[in-house]
């Protein structure tokens, strides 16, 4: 993916700027393959084809949905504002 692409080739480059501060390709890896790995493990991945992330604006919300992609898996976002 250009994901996992950016990592390998700008590990320590900016890849998002959330509220002033600026988390690397590298960091962001790091905690989707995390989140990856707790989906695979538990076995979510393999039962649930669509993974439902509600979340702020955060690094975990971004490392969220690469991590629910990289298990396999497809997201929808929830809002609640479109409830």
């Amino acid at each position: 993916s250009g994901f996992l692409k950016s990592v390998s080739l700008y590990p320590d480059k900016s890849a998002i700027l959330i509220e002033g501060k600026t988390y690397t390709y590298a960091q962001l890896y790091r905690e989707a393959l995390n989140i990856m790995m707790l989906l695979r493990q538990s076995g979510l991945s393999e039962k649930v084809p669509v993974i439902a992330i509600y979340a702020t604006p955060s690094l975990f919300s971004y490392a969220a949905i690469l991590g629910v992609l990289m298990s396999g898996c497809a997201y929808v976002p929830l809002s609640i504002a479109f409830p």
